[in-house]
């Protein structure tokens, strides 16, 4: 059970509370400047295989060269904001005193990630050095931002917020580019596009984009089956979303069978106190002690959106074991109050067995929001019809009075 003091209710207000701030009223979007104290700050080259990408605002000791982000330009994370607002507006209703306010702030949102898409369909994504050059990102920050657009903006318009065919239009673009690239795309990406053309396929109801969303299934299955002797959460914990709502749509069992067995391996690394391990050695489970890093939008977000939707396709033997990994995952949260903006995660050994700390002052209201309340209305709703997680507007909104 969840602490009376620190509730789920009390979870998603904390993360409207940073989004809504987030919002810059002359910009039109959220600005990421609030989490570095209104100005740009030195960020290092993440630690990892992606290169310049500064995903997180983390300080590490100096060892790479050290960059400047721009953080207006950080599409990706300005298009999981609007998912955030677009799922709380559902649950609040059109009734409600700021269901206008919010629904204004997404259609501004999505209008200014419309506007750095490109001819081809891809969203430009730029990132500014400390020499103040201009440099471009590598393909999976373009991807990422891409389809952050795809999903926000696909739900906006399931929503009918959008009256102006441009917006179509645009989707369609970001849509035809993605399909296009999805062979280069990683799992987590992969799976993440299964997220946004699910919201497609409501619409539409497709077929063709059907056969296409049960090809990056079978891509996912491949890769996570095969790829590496190592394995990430990230990777992983999309996938088990992105498979549970193929098996909604197709009721391929194989889909259910594999996301069944991502799930029981994630448990299984999953800290004693809660916290969701990074990465992890794909032959036993264990986690990988060079890099012992704990996201916040792993603990509130991605794991409650993805497990609760494995929730609603899983036998009835696996609902209060994965319920219980869900919860302790947002306890261990509360306990070390890691919601916070400012906050030391946990050293990490490595590098000569030196010991470090770093802070990290970021993470993602917008996912957070998103798992928070997929999980909620998961638990207030008994006889939830498993589509309404991935299309919630027609679902019974009992236990969000509050909201």
């Amino acid at each position: 059970m969840m602490k009376k003091n620190m509730d789920l209710h009390t979870f998603i207000k904390m993360n409207l509370s940073v989004l809504d701030r987030l919002y810059d009223e002359k910009l039109g979007a959220f600005n990421r400047k609030i989490y570095a104290y209104n100005k740009l700050v030195p960020l290092v080259k993440p630690f990892g295989r992606f290169g310049v990408i500064p995903f997180h605002f983390i300080h590490l000791p100096r060892l790479y060269e050290s960059i400047k982000i721009d953080p207006t330009k950080d599409l990706k994370h300005i298009g999981h904001g609007c998912v955030g607002f677009l799922w709380y507006i559902i649950m609040l209703g059109e009734k409600h005193r700021d269901y206008q306010a919010y629904q204004n702030k997404v259609k501004s949102c999505i209008r200014f990630l419309s506007s750095y898409q490109d001819p081809e369909g891809y969203l430009r994504c730029k990132y500014v050095p400390t020499n103040h050059q201009e440099m471009g990102t590598d393909f999976r920050s373009i991807a990422e931002s891409t389809n952050a657009f795809l999903w926000a903006a696909q739900i906006a318009c399931n929503l009918n917020l959008f009256k102006e065919r441009v917006i179509n239009e645009r989707i369609d673009s970001a849509l035809k580019w993605l399909l296009n690239n999805k062979k280069f795309l990683i799992s987590q990406e992969k799976a993440r596009l299964v997220y946004a053309l699910a919201q497609v396929y409501g619409l539409r109801n497709d077929r063709d984009l059907l056969v296409s969303m049960e090809s990056i299934g079978q891509d996912l299955i491949s890769e996570l089956t095969h790829y590496r002797s190592f394995s990430y959460f990230s990777d992983n914990i999309d996938a088990v979303g992105a498979l549970s709502i193929l098996y909604l749509f197709t009721k391929n069992p194989l889909f259910r069978d594999f996301s069944r067995r991502l799930v029981h391996n994630l448990i299984k690394t999953q800290g004693s106190e809660g916290t969701w391990r990074w990465r992890f050695r794909r032959s036993n489970g264990k986690y990988i002690p060079l890099l012992d890093v704990t996201y916040t939008v792993h603990q509130l977000g991605m794991a409650p959106f993805a497990l609760t939707l494995y929730l609603s396709i899983c036998n009835i033997n696996d609902l209060s074991y994965v319920a219980e990994s869900i919860q302790k995952g947002i306890l261990w949260v509360a306990e070390k109050r890691a919601f916070t903006e400012h906050f030391i995660i946990r050293s990490f050994s490595g590098l000569s067995g030196a010991i470090f700390e770093f802070e990290q002052r970021s993470y993602e209201p917008g996912l957070n929001i998103l798992g928070l309340l997929s999980y909620n209305l998961f638990k207030h709703n008994e006889k939830l019809d498993p589509l309404n997680l991935i299309f919630p507007w027609a679902v019974d909104k009992k236990g969000y009075t509050s909201l």
